[in-house]
């Protein structure tokens, strides 16, 4: 049977102002450890962005074949682009969210899926720990869109939040159509377990007064702001983390998979606006190749943090290795 508090938890959310929440809850010295003496393992490798520290949090990596996320009449489409580098349509994907130190506060871009898609993901709690930071220590959760895969780390094997100290912020246009029991009527399976999932993910924090939702583009600290990217889902939101003139700006899955860099009009079958998704898509890959900024993507492979270049009418990926500063070239 559906959940009935589907209805109540939308209520709750969507009667807060995007200025509305719990006051922060201080992390007491009590809760925090010292980091590992030991160096960073291959999870949790620093970026310095200015004053700011990204750590990329690996949270699994998944044995995909791409040919199951377009439709049917695009398949063959999709086959000519991935026959470029002769590896086919089946390749291993990763699952990456991100931890920001800055400003004193320590903030998380997704969550990764938790328990939601079995033992290859769920692993950001023991990336964080490679990291030296505690679960309670996590002061801001940002999630990029309510799919499984970035919002199911948001609680622990128990069902208890898994951040318990951490304020969720979420784009009012998310929880409008992820919390909507009409809308979760009118699609198939998988998505429509998703919806529950997502209200249960939410609910606890929800009760505590841990949500905030926000409308549009939207600074929550000096140096972190949102812009809106719908299309993949209505509420789907790009980060920006900006100190002394660098950037990195936190995707989601504007990109979802590499083909779209090959192909930027190429839909997913989990696109909500596929053309919404496509144009989004398009403008922010050309800004990106413009400007040079170094960019955060959820499934590109581990760490994930790379540089947008044209390419024979087309975009390629540019990964950003070794380096200490996210701004070098």
């Amino acid at each position: 049977m559906r959940s009935t508090i589907l209805p109540a938890v939308l209520a709750l959310l969507l009667a807060m102002s995007a200025g509305e929440a719990a006051a922060q809850t201080a992390t007491s010295a009590a809760t925090r450890r010292p980091p590992s003496s030991q160096p960073p393992p291959a999870d949790a490798v620093g970026y310095r962005v200015g004053q700011a520290q990204v750590i990329p949090l690996l949270d699994g990596i998944l044995h995909n074949d791409f040919a199951t996320i377009v439709t049917k009449a695009n398949r063959p489409r999709l086959q000519r682009v991935m026959a470029r580098d002769g590896q086919g349509t089946v390749r291993d994907v990763s699952t990456n969210a991100y931890l920001i130190r800055l400003e004193g506060r320590l903030l998380l871009v997704d969550t990764g899926a938790g328990t939601l898609f079995g033992p290859s993901l769920g692993k950001v709690g023991p990336s964080l720990d490679a990291a030296g930071v505690q679960l309670a220590e996590i002061s801001d959760v940002f999630i990029t869109h309510l799919h499984p895969d970035h919002f199911g780390g948001l609680l622990g094997r128990d069902g208890a939040p898994a951040f318990p100290n951490a304020t969720v912020h979420l784009a009012r246009a998310e929880a409008a159509y992820w919390l909507s029991p009409v809308k979760a009527a009118r699609v198939a399976e998988p998505q429509r377990d998703w919806f529950d999932q997502a209200q249960r993910a939410l609910k606890p924090y929800a009760d505590r007064g841990r949500v905030k939702l926000f409308d549009g583009p939207t600074v929550f600290f000096p140096s972190f702001r949102a812009r809106p990217a719908p299309g993949h889902t209505p509420g789907h939101t790009v980060y920006m983390l900006t100190s002394d003139g660098q950037t990195l700006a936190f995707w989601g899955d504007l990109v979802n998979a590499g083909f779209q860099f090959d192909d930027p009009e190429l839909p997913l079958v989990y696109d909500t606006n596929a053309p919404r998704a496509a144009a989004e898509r398009r403008h922010s890959l050309a800004g990106a190749a413009r400007q040079g900024e170094v960019i955060a993507l959820a499934h590109e492979t581990f760490p994930g943090l790379g540089r947008i270049a044209r390419a024979a009418g087309a975009y390629r990926w540019v990964p950003v290795h070794g380096v200490t500063d996210a701004s070098a070239k």
